[in-house]
């Protein structure tokens, strides 16, 4: 459920409420060469805390660590390009396919990739930042004071590195799936 095929899929069905009738009626048969890399992306997407150690250890048979979780903006969107890639190669959904599906059916999405912008870390750059940073000259840069944004939940500082620079969600897809299309040729 963790694709946009899955989205793309539910809003297909045209439901106001999803049943567990639906989500059992949908076509997902996930290739046993990667099962438990999608459940690993996944875990790690959705783990974040100690509370979910106990289901991390079940099903990896591994210690979850402060280190397990994927926390990096730049990292969790790899890995969800990741699963998206699997899924798709499982249900037999050609890349140009998936391509299609994305750029049409979820065009939102497709804006937010166009206009975010991930820092040197990996971090996301915030939307109080990108405003200041739209403003400059071309050649010019943030101040390192600019640069700092405090998170209003959390209040901790974050300074957001040089080059800002977008993710580009088909490049990634198109990688993943070209590499996840390899092992499974392999595992056949």
């Amino acid at each position: 459920m963790s694709t946009f095929l899955a989205d793309y899929q539910v809003r297909a069905m045209g439901v106001a409420n999803l049943f567990w009738t639906y989500v059992g009626s949908l076509p997902f048969e996930i290739k046993p060469s990667v099962q438990s890399i999608i459940a690993r992306f996944y875990l790690r997407l959705n783990c974040l805390t100690r509370a979910y150690a106990t289901l991390w250890e079940e099903i990896t048979g591994e210690e979850w660590t402060m280190d397990t979780p994927l926390r990096n903006a730049k990292e969790r969107f790899h890995a969800q390009n990741e699963i998206d890639a699997m899924v798709a190669l499982s249900l037999g959904v050609t890349l140009d396919e998936l391509l299609m599906v994305y750029r049409t059916q979820f065009p939102v999405m497709r804006r937010y990739d166009q206009e975010d912008l991930y820092d040197a870390n990996g971090r996301k750059v915030a939307g109080d930042v990108l405003k200041k940073a739209k403003k400059l000259k071309e050649g010019e840069e943030l101040s390192v004071e600019d640069r700092t944004w405090t998170h209003p939940q959390s209040g901790v500082e974050y300074v957001f590195e040089y080059p800002f620079a977008p993710l580009d969600r088909e490049a990634d897809l198109s990688a993943a799936y070209e590499k996840y299309a390899a092992l499974m040729e392999e595992h056949q």
